[in-house]
């Protein structure tokens, strides 16, 4: 029985051994998982900061491009207004310089017409002097063609 259990003690002492080696080892592993654990707190630690800035920084852009479309939409509606404003304005103008031309053709046309008529009469007249002229022309011939053989008679006799 003595060698029964000088094995059994040798086998507990080696498994003992080997329990210890074990527990060396998962030491080693708890104290390796402790220092991961850590590193993920501070890996988390900072995606988190880096998450809040980024919010932060959405929230930023956000309130830019808010600001930027209200900007935009009131130089859009000031833009609109002064087109409006000016294309009015050049219609007025353009119509007043209608009308202004209306009334320099109505005062040509008039002119025209007070030229047309101061013509006509200037044209009446020169052709009463014609027909006078003829009239009178006629006459002379007709007493030159009655008297101018008694006259050639006359001044031959």
């Amino acid at each position: 029985m003595g060698t029964e259990l000088e094995t059994k003690v040798a086998v507990l002492e080696r498994d003992v051994h080997q329990i210890t080696d074990l527990f060396t080892r998962l030491d080693t592993a708890i104290a390796k998982i402790g220092d991961l654990a850590n590193g993920i707190s501070r890996l988390l630690a900072v995606h988190e900061e880096r998450l809040a800035a980024h919010a932060n920084t959405d929230q930023d852009l956000y309130e830019l491009v808010e600001g930027r479309r209200v900007e935009l939409k009131a130089e859009i509606t000031d833009l609109k207004d002064t087109i409006t404003k000016q294309s009015q304005e050049s219609q007025a103008r353009v119509m007043s310089a209608i009308e202004d031309l209306k009334k320099m053709m109505a005062e040509a046309d008039r002119a025209k017409d007070i030229r047309i008529s101061a013509n006509d009469k200037r044209i009446t007249s020169l052709e009463r002097w014609r027909w006078v002229l003829i009239g009178g022309g006629a006459v002379i011939g007709f007493i030159l063609s009655d008297f101018l053989p008694m006259v050639v008679r006359i001044l031959t006799k």
